[in-house]
């Protein structure tokens, strides 16, 4: 059909989009037409089906699938972007997708480490090796600049200007942009590239970074060297990926007292509502300094849940399940500020895990158990978690 093949060379070509969001918007409409066939390859039987009867069909046809709201939104994100150019060829008069309701999602606040964290890993002792200062500054890097992964694997040696203490980072829709470096960031980056160019050809447009067979660097290998990275040090919880950190770098920015406008700037966000869910998790903070130390704060009912699952998407039964289930942990303890429950699907007998950390001022307290059943994992951790809060009350009270 002329008016896909237009679109998808429009966003292509024009809006410069990634081949990652080019292949899913590409798959996204092939999907569409998958399950309602047009009669024929015009644009006049596709007109025939793109109509808000038939989007609201597809919606609840991936329901039905278990497909999450966010992936149907992602599909319905395509197919409206299809919509717009349709209308702007004139071929249909309003863009049809625009008539539906489109599934709700759930808000996750985006997950970030803290600032001391992080300084400790920056500042515990390292090998001098290439291999080692490579993957060291991968993360720093990620941390100190914000710069997305894509953009991380397309540096090149030129990218880094040292005088003006600045990194050129080409983001999406091929736009440059500046970000400025740290004197501690650029001493770094002069260890690290004295370490390169020692074993490696070195010249303006020779890649940044190189794998450990000299090649440039693509996403998965900086997936698996932040992860390890990560992983080898004490104190980081959850997912550990290069896009976590660049939310690292937006909070404690924005925790510090930087302005939305520049954060946005050095993330190369194209809009600044892209950049206000940072200040979701920058209230959370002040939320917690004030129960924390306010004389008059209210106790009992503050206590945030936040619920992760790896390998699996939980459906919300189980999510309001652990919701009441450790939201009565409070009875014990009203000083607990928050509950982090990450529950992972394991192959082997009792395959279901679950690690409950229940943060309290002053104290971190972990339990983790196996079951058959998530809920099951969540009670026995509940149990566990009720005994100790119990007994650290009595102690705190002399008993």
């Amino acid at each position: 059909m002329d008016c896909i093949e237009s679109f998808l060379n429009y966003i292509s070509g024009q809006k410069r989009y990634s081949a990652c969001t080019l292949r899913n918007y590409k798959e996204a409409i092939e999907d569409f037409c998958s399950c309602y066939p047009p009669e024929d390859d015009s644009d006049e039987a596709f007109i025939e089906i793109f109509t808000p009867k038939f989007l609201r069909g597809y919606i609840a046809s991936l329901t039905e699938k278990g497909i999450n709201s966010k992936t149907v939104n992602l599909h319905l994100a395509a197919l409206s972007g299809l919509g717009n150019h349709m209308v702007k060829k004139k071929l249909i008069s309003s863009n049809p997708v625009k008539k539906v309701i489109r599934p709700k999602c759930e808000k996750k606040l985006p997950h970030f480490f803290p600032p001391d964290i992080l300084n400790e890993y920056i500042d515990q002792a390292h090998d001098d090796d290439y291999r080692s200062l490579r993957n060291r500054l991968i993360v720093i890097l990620l941390y100190a600049t914000g710069m997305r992964r894509s953009e991380l694997c397309s540096l090149k040696i030129s990218s880094f200007d040292a005088a003006r203490r600045t990194m050129a980072v080409l983001g999406k829709g091929d736009k440059m942009r500046e970000i400025p470096l740290t004197f501690l960031t650029i001493q770094e980056i002069s260890v690290y590239l004295n370490k390169r160019n020692e074993s490696y050809e070195s010249n303006p447009d020779s890649p940044f970074f190189l794998t450990d067979k000299g090649k440039s660097l693509y996403p998965a290998f900086v997936n698996n060297i932040v992860k390890n990275e990560l992983k080898a040090s004490e104190g980081f919880t959850g997912k550990k990926s290069p896009h976590v950190l660049r939310h690292s770098f937006a909070t404690n920015l924005l925790n510090a007292g930087a302005d939305l406008v520049s954060i946005k700037e050095a993330l190369g966000h194209s809009s600044l509502a892209a950049t206000q869910v940072y200040t979701h998790n920058s209230f959370e903070q002040l939320k917690k300094v004030y129960l924390t130390a306010h004389p008059r704060a209210k106790k009992g009912g503050n206590m945030k849940i936040r619920t992760q699952s790896v390998k699996f998407d939980a459906d919300q039964k189980l999510l309001d399940f652990i919701d009441k289930k450790i939201g009565k942990l409070e009875k014990f303890d009203d000083r607990i500020l928050e509950a982090e429950v990450i529950m992972t699907l394991l192959p082997e007998h009792d395959n279901k895990n679950v690690k409950v950390r229940v943060f309290v001022p002053g104290n971190e307290i972990v339990v983790e158990r196996n079951a058959h059943t998530f809920e099951d994992a969540v009670v026995d951790c509940s149990d566990v978690l009720k005994d100790q809060l119990v007994k650290a009350k009595e102690k705190r009270k002399g008993f």
